[in-house]
């Protein structure tokens, strides 16, 4: 299944002369979680899946940038979703098109790391635990 999140904001100051100085800060609205279906997008919200009520919004913010030549970088910080946090390392590629730029990249996590799809659904033959996050921002 592919799904995506329909509202999200992005804090960026972004340097690659000024790494060290550099910051990435995303949140995401988890109740705007969507799979394409009304029952799937009916459960998202539930607790078993993103609770939210109790946790409407799920955030990255970074760490450290490192830069990797030509064009990608590994982003490190922590993602806290559902109120789990896990240190992730996000490969970001960044493009130049005129005067936009667009970052994008794909992030492996474990969803079982941050709860989502508890009691029955943690059942990995039913759903995976590996899901990938991908993101364009331009």
């Amino acid at each position: 299944l592919e799904g995506q999140f329909k509202k999200f904001s992005a804090q960026v100051a972004f340097d690659p002369a000024k790494l060290a100085t550099s910051k990435i800060a995303f949140t995401v609205d988890t109740g705007s979680a969507t799979l394409g279906s009304r029952e799937t997008d009916a459960e998202l919200p539930k607790p078993a899946w993103f609770n939210v009520p109790k946790f409407p919004q799920a955030q990255f913010v970074s760490s450290s940038i490192k830069a990797l030549g030509g064009g990608k970088f590994e982003v490190a910080g922590a993602l806290t979703i559902k109120g789990n946090s896990q240190n992730v390392v996000v490969p970001v590629t960044l493009t130049q098109n005129g005067t936009t730029t667009t970052a994008t990249g794909a992030l492996p996590i474990k969803r079982l790391a941050f709860k989502i799809g508890e009691n029955e659904w943690a059942d990995t033959s039913m759903v995976a635990d590996d899901v990938q996050v991908k993101f364009k921002l331009a």
